[in-house]
């Protein structure tokens, strides 16, 4: 439950990072880049509110591994990458073309697929049990010049955007 939680917040977060990196672009794209960031992680977000034995095992398998062996103890567990689970529900379910391609194509060049990759990974260590700070720095320099800014500038509006995404979530709820 606690997992589901977070990332459900983590999505949200990635969501509202990403149409804030298209703010240059016009509005229906945008909108799409949210929705896809939203539903990015789809497959992890099905595998944990199913809550049976084996997300349980899972959970405490996870709990014990260290930061490494995540993708190797997931795969041995699933057979599969929560990656793998999600293009398969966007596929199968006609989730959109943007979301198929940001999970089949995360390095592809252009602006949307870029936003919501880096999106979702600026949310993911953002909201991290510990701070990666090396990462971080990283990640703000590739999306600020992503965006034609600063890591500085960047720093400041991921600020501005974390605060609105705060405000929005107790709106909701």
């Amino acid at each position: 439950y606690q997992r589901l939680l977070k990332l459900m917040a983590q999505s949200f977060q990635a969501a509202m990072f990403a149409r804030m990196m298209l703010d240059d672009h016009d509005e229906s794209l945008r909108e799409e880049a949210f929705i896809a960031s939203l539903l990015y992680r789809i497959g992890e977000v099905g595998f944990w509110s199913v809550g049976d034995i084996q997300s349980e095992r899972l959970d405490k398998q996870l709990k014990m591994a260290d930061a490494k062996s995540v993708r190797t103890t997931i795969n041995a567990e699933l057979g599969t990458s929560f990656n793998q689970l999600s293009q398969g529900i966007a596929r199968n379910w006609g989730l959109g073309e943007l979301l198929v391609k940001s999970l089949t194509r995360p390095d592809e060049r252009t602006p949307e697929i870029r936003s919501i990759y880096m999106a979702d990974q600026l949310a993911d260590v953002i909201m991290a049990d510990r701070l990666d700070l090396p990462k971080l720095k990283k990640l703000m320099q590739q999306s600020g010049g992503l965006i034609g800014v600063s890591s500085d500038e960047f720093a400041q509006r991921v600020l501005q955007c974390s605060a609105q995404t705060q405000k929005l979530a107790h709106a909701y709820g």
